[in-house]
């Protein structure tokens, strides 16, 4: 199918599907949009309606306080205490009718001018209680009219607490007169304790807050089992009562006994056919849940105006579409052709292709040009990683694999930090063999990672350690904190085999990232050439290394001695020769087995090991015979090494089956190229000073001499 049907179908069938899609989720959507609207407004009205209840809280409580504070009060509660024959009496027949008529008539005025002042909304309802809860005198009834006496104790907490700690409380409280705002202070007169006055205000005051909000959206409910009603204007259904406001609204048939428990509890939003209801709760007086506030939103009319505007959005994508179908039937041309030539020039990599000289022709500036250049650039790298891995393949030591990667890093990638491990994964132990731009001490790490290689996160998990995003995930390293470091390991078979460390400034870490990768893919194509030729070395060592003592063989002397002689020679030093037999070892074996024998041999050649420098060379000449190369000494210093070893064998105890056992060692030497510039010579002539020893005597070093060879031909 030619590529202008492959976009212009598609594009119809998309613009079928959307419109599809569109009308089926546009309600959603739609409903989802209004929602969110719904869901900010309905908590900025919370904090309105709350703030406003607040408010009343204060009113209540200060007019509370100002009753309390009237002289004539404190003398209404003294006035017949203080009479000689009301002693000993109860104080509830000590305030007789006399009392209430002077409390009445007291605070009367005082309410007059707060009427003429803010009109009756703003009068409240008083109330005065006797310690703990008992009625003295309701303000708002008729002289007579249950004024007191009777005791309100079991469901009037709030008096009972106000009585007993003489503090003030305010806040919503439901009572038989319904839910209302109230405010209770204690009246107290010097150390007396007189009672306590009541000032409240029915909930129905919020009213005043649906400025700008419709009173068909805003109801405040309750549960009928949360209040104990001796009103009947307090409509409602089944279980939910509606205090306010007492006209019915739509709002009733989304309000259920279900979403009132859940706003007695916390806050709930239920949004639902483009109308959204908001029930959080009221908190009474004594910190409980008293009742919901209610705040709804009809959407109706919102959605109807959203329509309009949807359609003709709709009518715009209809036109845009048409425009973008001819503006890609445009562009088709300009794009398919190189397009095609990328699509099959991939192809042909993806088949094997060796040949990486091809190129495409980069004739523009666009995004095709853009991609031709970034094709042509990956090509090239591809090129420079073959021809990298073909070098790397025809080196002939590991030492220039290792020089050759280091040079990569340098030149190719502008690294100047940089270190090169080898893992030896059979002794667990790290050497460095290419270190650059190090600190002063040699390394960026812990010289203790290269006798414990698991101490190396790289080599111990496999996987590369960066300290980009955690500076302080490889606690071995000691850079500051402008220095981060990258340690890539090189997996040679199921291991780590080399583990590459970058280290770069802090500045620098956008192009490390950039150039990570390609490092990776390098030293990928180097893993299988360094593996092969550590295979290749570990395959010689094998044959050069003595199985039972780790010590190196006589073929190793044989691969090795013009190396080691030419060494000498061009360089003008001396050479010393050490033969070295174990005496009496026949002795070993015939009394306590071979394997005993084996194990002194294990012994002793470890004491040699640690008697000589790690540039000398010790070599398990035969049996029980041993030959050291003292490389670089001065001619005293060969017999004093000698010595040393002597007395170090000497010295020693060989556990043995029921002991330990005394051996001692008898040592030749012989200087090259002093005594002859032959090597093979001079390995005689410590042969021959080795037999002089154990002639005369054994646990000996002689220096052979030129009266000891009586021979003119080697």
């Amino acid at each position: 199918m030619r590529i202008r049907y492959r976009i212009i179908i598609p594009v119809f069938i998309f613009f079928l599907i959307v419109g599809t899609v569109f009308a089926l989720l546009f309600r959603f959507f739609l409903i989802q949009s209004f929602k969110d609207k719904f869901s900010q407004n309905a908590s900025v009205t919370q904090r309105i309606i709350l703030n406003h209840i607040h408010q009343l809280d204060e009113n209540a409580l200060l007019m509370a306080a100002t009753i309390s504070a009237i002289p004539a009060v404190h003398i209404a509660y003294h006035m017949l205490q203080q009479m000689p024959e009301n002693a000993g009496k109860d104080m509830l027949e000590i305030y007789t009718n006399d009392t209430r008529k002077f409390l009445r008539g007291s605070i009367t005025p005082i309410l007059k001018n707060i009427r003429s002042a803010g009109g009756k909304e703003n009068l409240p309802k008083i109330h005065f209680h006797l310690a703990p809860a008992v009625s003295l005198l309701r303000l708002w009834k008729k002289p007579g009219d249950q004024d007191g006496g009777d005791d309100l104790s079991a469901f009037r907490h709030s008096i009972v607490r106000v009585n007993q700690t003489h503090l003030p409380m305010a806040g919503i409280e439901a009572g038989r007169a319904g839910i209302s705002i109230r405010g209770i202070v204690s009246i107290d007169d010097k150390d007396n304790h007189l009672g306590s006055v009541e000032c409240f205000f029915p909930i129905t005051r919020t009213a005043s807050i649906l400025k700008g909000i419709k009173i068909e959206s805003l109801s405040i409910y309750t549960l009928r089992e949360n209040i104990a009603l001796s009103r009947q204007n307090l409509t409602g259904k089944e279980k939910i009562v509606r205090i306010l406001p007492q006209k019915a609204s739509w709002l009733d048939n989304m309000v259920t006994s279900s979403l009132l428990a859940k706003g007695l509890q916390g806050n709930v939003l239920n949004f639902s056919d483009f109308k959204g209801v908001y029930a959080f709760p009221l908190i009474n007086i004594m910190g409980k849940r008293c009742g919901v506030i209610v705040y709804g939103k009809d959407f109706t009319q919102d959605l109807h105006t959203f329509q309009k505007m949807v359609f003709g959005v709709m009518g715009l994508f209809a036109i845009a579409l048409a425009i973008l179908v001819t503006i890609l039937l445009m562009i088709e041309r300009s794009i398919t052709g190189p397009i095609t030539t990328i699509s099959t020039m991939m192809e042909r990599l993806s088949l094997g292709e060796k040949n990486l000289g091809f190129r495409l022709r980069v004739g523009r500036n666009d995004e095709i040009g853009r991609m031709s250049n970034a094709f042509n650039l990956f090509i090239d790298r591809m090129e420079k990683l073959k021809n990298f891995k073909e070098i790397t393949e025809g080196d002939e030591s590991l030492e220039d694999v290792y020089n050759r990667i280091a040079t990569l890093l340098k030149e190719t990638f502008h690294l100047s930090a940089f270190t090169i491990y080898e893992v030896n994964n059979s002794r667990n132990h790290l050497k460095p063999v290419c270190v650059e731009g190090a600190p002063e001490g040699g390394l960026w790490c812990d010289k203790d990672i290269l006798t414990n290689a698991n101490h190396c996160r790289a080599k111990r998990i496999s996987k590369d350690v960066s300290s980009l995003l955690n500076p302080e995930i490889c606690p071995r390293f000691h850079g500051d904190n402008t220095v981060r470091t990258f340690c890539l390991p090189v997996i040679i078979g199921e291991s780590s085999g080399l583990i590459v460390q970058i280290v770069f400034l802090v500045e620098e870490q956008t192009r490390i990232q950039e150039i990570i990768e390609r490092i990776r893919l390098y030293l990928a194509e180097c893993a299988p050439v360094i593996g092969s030729k550590r295979l290749v070395g570990l395959l010689k060592e094998t044959t050069t290394v003595d199985a039972l003592t780790g010590l190196l063989n006589r073929r190793f002397l044989g691969d090795s001695e013009d190396t080691l002689a030419s060494g000498i020679l061009r360089r003008g030093s001396l050479m010393g020769v050490l033969m070295l037999d174990i005496d009496f070892f026949k002795q070993v074996n015939d009394t306590y087995g071979h394997e005993t024998g084996d194990k002194v041999l294990i012994q002793v050649a470890s004491i040699l090991k640690g008697s000589v420098r790690r540039a000398d060379v010790v070599i398990r000449y035969g049996g029980e015979e041993f030959l050291i190369l003292l490389m670089e000494v001065s001619e005293t210093a060969i017999k004093k090494v000698a010595e040393k070893i002597r007395k170090a064998v000497e010295a020693a105890s060989f556990p043995v089956p029921g002991g330990v056992l005394k051996k001692t060692i008898s040592i030749g030497t012989a200087i090259f190229p002093n005594d002859t510039d032959n090597f093979w010579k001079c390995v005689k002539y410590a042969d021959v000073a080795l037999y002089r020893a154990k002639e005369t005597g054994r646990n000996r070093v002689v220096v052979f001499e030129k009266e000891m060879w009586k021979h003119e031909d080697y």
